[in-house]
């Protein structure tokens, strides 16, 4: 394997492992845009097919998350196109305010204490709350499929969710020493 070839790999690489690092704010940002839980998926699902097939031609020596929300937010507004069969109906300068602050929290100090401090929140969770938390946000699984999968209603699903989200918002308002969750 040559110098190019070497690099342009690891590249890609690094742009996948961005993508899965960024995935709950990339899907965020684009289902904002599209409104769609499913063609969030879709948009973020070609997101990776194009850093997989073209990552060797981006700078990934700068800050991959604006890189990856811009062509997230092109990939989005291309995919209302498509669907539509028209322009998109979205007003650009929101998103662009959006991303602003978005650019803001990657670079904030205060982020990666907080992420730490939910890291560690997490971590002291019980087992099974711990998977189902790795079922719905690191693989992507839906409500209705974990709920298949644990012969559970969706709505009692939501409500263990939500018990597990306001225990992880305590915690962290602890550690961080901001006080109770709102």
């Amino acid at each position: 394997m040559d110098d190019r070839t070497d690099e342009a790999r690891r590249k890609r690489e690094a742009l996948l492992r961005a993508i899965a690092r960024h995935r709950t704010m990339l899907a965020a940002y684009v289902n904002a845009i599209v409104g769609q839980p499913h063609v969030t998926d879709d948009v973020l699902g070609d997101l990776t097919v194009l850093m997989a097939e073209k990552g060797a031609s981006f700078d990934v020596s700068k800050p991959l998350g604006p890189l990856l929300r811009g062509v997230a937010r092109n990939l989005a507004l291309q995919t209302i196109e498509k669907r539509s069969r028209g322009a998109a109906c979205v007003d650009v300068s929101i998103l662009d305010l959006v991303a602003d602050e978005l650019d803001e929290l990657d670079e904030s100090e205060e982020i990666a204490e907080r992420k730490q401090a939910l890291r560690a929140c997490v971590d002291q969770l019980p087992a099974q709350r711990r998977q189902l938390l790795e079922l719905r946000y690191f693989e992507g699984t839906s409500y209705e499929q974990i709920a298949l999968r644990l012969r559970k209603s969706v709505d009692s699903l939501y409500a263990v969710f939500y018990r597990i989200h306001h225990v992880l918002a305590e915690c962290v308002h602890r550690k961080l020493g901001t006080g109770g969750a709102a």
